[in-house]
This record gives C-alpha cells, sequence and structure tokens, in this order.
C-alpha cells in the first residue's frame, strides 16, 4: 500500500439553468485547497428505471476516468477514497467504483445526508403545512415591491437588519433559515396589518390570516420548528469546512442529537412533532454513522473510549453497531487486508497497537483536538507501529462533496439562455481558473 495514496475523488451533481444534467470532478485533501478536476453533462441518461441507473451510473465511471486521465492521473493511483451524493444512481456508481479500483473507500457525501435528515424531520404533516404558510408570506413580500418595502422599514424599527429569506426546494436548511427570518419579522408584520393602506394595493387576505394565525397553530409550529432543526443546520455549517474529518462528523451529528434531547418542552408545543423528529434522527443516525465513521471517531485521541462507551452513542438511538471495541477491530482489519493488500504482520501489528491505543498505553497515551497533527508528531516508527499510518489515512479522507457546489455555483451566474449560455467544457474550464483565483 503506497500512503502517497491520500486523496479524495470528489463527485456532486446538480441541474443548471439550462435544464442539464451535470455532474462536476474534484480532487480533495483535508486542510487543503480542492482542485476542480472537470464537469460532464449526462442529460441523456437521467431516468429512473433500473437499467438506466446502470447506464448512467457506467457513464458517470467513464466520466471520472476520462476527468482522471486529463489531469494525468491513472488507475486513480493518487486517491484513497470517494465521496459522492446519495441517490440510488450514485449509490449505483460507488459500487462500480469500488470494484473497478478496490482500495478505494466511498462514502456518502456527510452534508448531502444531514440535509436529507433534516428533509425528513420537516415531512412532519403539521409541520409542513405551517411551513408552507411561512413560505407563502416570504413569496408575497419579496414578490411586492411596496408592502417588501415597507416590512423592510418596520423590522429596522425593531432593530432587524436580515431580511426574508427564500426557501430551496433541494436544500432543506434553506427552509429552516427561511423559518428563522419569518419568526424575526413577526412584529413587523402584525405592525403592517395595522397600518392604513391609502389607496395602495392591499394585503393579500390569505398572508392576513397567515399573519394573524387566529388557531394559535402556525407561529408555534414555526417555533418548534426551528428549535429542532437549528441544530442539524448548524452542523452542516460546521462539516462544510476544508479541515473537517469523519470524526469531526460524527461528533457534530452526536452533539446536534444532544440539543434535540435537551430540548425543554412548552405548553403550545406539539408531543407527536418531538417524537416524529427522535425518530428520524433515529433511523438517520443509523445509516450515517458507518463502520468507518466509528473508526475514525474512534482514531481521534480525545475520543477513543468516549467511541467504546455506550455514552457516544447518540441517546435517541437504541442500538448503534459498530461502536463495540471488536467492532472497531474488525473493520480496520477488513479495510487493512482486503482493501489495501496489508501483510500478515502488518496486520498483526496493527490488531496489538490498536488494543494499546484502546488502552491508553504507551506510546499512545495523551491526546490533542487535532487528532490529524497528534498523529502526524507521534513519536513512532511507521514500520513498527501500523496504526499510525492507518489512523493518518482514515483521518484524510474528505466527508464531504460541498466544495464541489461551491465551486461551480460560483460560475453559474453566467449559465443561463439569458446570457451567454457557455458549453460545459467551456464551463468545465472556467470553474478550474476560478478555483485558482
Amino acid at each position: 500500500m503506497s500512503w502517497s495514496r491520500s486523496g479524495t475523488l470528489l463527485i456532486d451533481g446538480w441541474e443548471d439553468e439550462l435544464r442539464r444534467s451535470l455532474y462536476g470532478t474534484a480532487a480533495a485533501r483535508v486542510d487543503e485547497p480542492t482542485i476542480v478536476m472537470g464537469l460532464h453533462d449526462v442529460t441523456g441518461n437521467r431516468g429512473n428505471a433500473s437499467k438506466v441507473r446502470i447506464c448512467m451510473s457506467a457513464t458517470l465511471l467513464e466520466a471520472a476516468d476520462i476527468v482522471m486521465a486529463e489531469m494525468g492521473i491513472e488507475d486513480a493511483r493518487c486517491f484513497l477514497a470517494a465521496v459522492t451524493d446519495n441517490p440510488n444512481v450514485m449509490k449505483a456508481f460507488r459500487k462500480m467504483l469500488e470494484t473497478k479500483y478496490c482500495w478505494l473507500i466511498t462514502l456518502a457525501c456527510w452534508v448531502h445526508q444531514l440535509n436529507t435528515l433534516i428533509g425528513e424531520i420537516c415531512r412532519y404533516a403539521a409541520a409542513k403545512a405551517a411551513f408552507g404558510k411561512a413560505n407563502y408570506v416570504v413569496t408575497f413580500f419579496n414578490g411586492s415591491h411596496y408592502w417588501g418595502g415597507q416590512l423592510k422599514i418596520a423590522a429596522l424599527a425593531e432593530e432587524i437588519t436580515r431580511g426574508l429569506k427564500k426557501d430551496c426546494a433541494s436544500r432543506w436548511y434553506a427552509l429552516i433559515l427561511l423559518l428563522c427570518s419569518t419568526k424575526d419579522v413577526k412584529d413587523g408584520l402584525v405592525v403592517l396589518l395595522m397600518k392604513a393602506i391609502d389607496s395602495l394595493s392591499a394585503i393579500n387576505l390569505d398572508v392576513v390570516r397567515i399573519i394573524q394565525d387566529s388557531e394559535n397553530t402556525s407561529w408555534p409550529m414555526v417555533k418548534q420548528g426551528i428549535h429542532i432543526a437549528q441544530p442539524f443546520v448548524d452542523a452542516i455549517a460546521q462539516c462544510e469546512g476544508r479541515a473537517v474529518t469523519l470524526a469531526d462528523c460524527m461528533l457534530n451529528l452526536l452533539g446536534a442529537a444532544r440539543q434535540l434531547l435537551l430540548l425543554k418542552d412548552e405548553q403550545e408545543n406539539d408531543a407527536a412533532f418531538k417524537k416524529h423528529a427522535y425518530d428520524v434522527v433515529d433511523k438517520r443516525f443509523r445509516q450515517m454513522a458507518t463502520p468507518i465513521h466509528c473508526l475514525a471517531l474512534f482514531l481521534n485521541p480525545l475520543c477513543r473510549r468516549f467511541a467504546v462507551s455506550c455514552k457516544c452513542r447518540c441517546t435517541l438511538v437504541v442500538e448503534a453497531a459498530g461502536f463495540r471495541l471488536r467492532d472497531l477491530k474488525t473493520t480496520a482489519l477488513g479495510i487493512a487486508k482486503s482493501k489495501w493488500n496489508w501483510s500478515k504482520l502488518e496486520c498483526q501489528l496493527l490488531a496489538k497497537d490498536i488494543d494499546e491505543y484502546a488502552g491508553c498505553r504507551e506510546p499512545f497515551s495523551g491526546g490533542q483536538k487535532d487528532a490529524r497533527e497528534w498523529w502526524k508528531v507521534l513519536p513512532v516508527a511507521p514500520e513498527l507501529h501500523t496504526l499510525k499510518p492507518f489512523a493518518l489515512a482514515i483521518l484524510s479522507i474528505v466527508p464531504h462533496a460541498a466544495e464541489i457546489e461551491r465551486r461551480f455555483s460560483s460560475c453559474n451566474g453566467i449559465q443561463s439562455p439569458k446570457r451567454n449560455s457557455l458549453a460545459v467544457s467551456t464551463f468545465s474550464k472556467l470553474a478550474k481558473i476560478r478555483s485558482r483565483l
């Protein structure tokens, strides 16, 4: 196993202003700038049938090979892992990629999964209705030049400078930002209802009913929805950094679940909504906390005992496989032997090191917040203590593909029918240049 394989292949897809299905590819390392590798149009392969998914997965695999060849990369030899978004097509693609390049560790993007978790929480029927009303109010005031200006004046009187945030169908965390902005200007909305119209356009009656909320159901649900989902929105922000590791992602999810658990009930809250959120977090935690994520948490020196104790589990989860020391050792040895072709002696040294490390015995005693730095400066020979290079490899995996969206979205303003409508190849070159500025 060559430890020059420390990069992560990132692949993410989206639909642009021209309604084309685009997939961007990038190379990344933890705490280093991301390198844009290319962009491919796979519009002709979109669909839901199983044959179409296989065809599109093969197309994506071919596109990834082409992009790597253009960058002078042969056989993905510099990559240790691959991270993609998580629709069914990409699940099939990850299996094909792992079959072709057996040493690759393939994972679903952590940020996309958190976004899905928030979306599932927001699908609770009563909450969905209340959030839809809030979105209706935002759409009205953002679409009305006069009433939007009046609301801004009323909000400034309350020393509120933030405007009403727009929703985005694919980004559920944007809905929570919309709810927060609506809640902040609630007093301003009430003031506007009492203002004389003076022959100007009246506020839509449906908007008036929503703001007045005579049944006192919508505003309490908006408030409760913010309290429940906000920790996971914050977790997304915390997980999007370049220096974030798989262990950090696990800690952020556990922290968000802990905040949800400690959330105090109020008289006007919907208890069923909170239970629904518990069930969603419980289900998603089981899916997101893969054995590799659990292993990464264990390899953070400040979390080694936390990772193999019951306390590390999301309290909402009854049982989570992969948190016992035996499970962690099995996962580590499986990666070392099956994927990286380590020798029998190297695997034996790894198993011994894991036991010593779990017991906080020399030379693995101590620790610091920056797990990667702690492993780098650990005064042991990698040939004798194979846990060191193993830990550095696992903690070097970039856990999310958010960087791709940021890179290409910064160029998306020029990619519209009303402007110059650049070809995909030109758009790809532009993104490469933009990523270097």
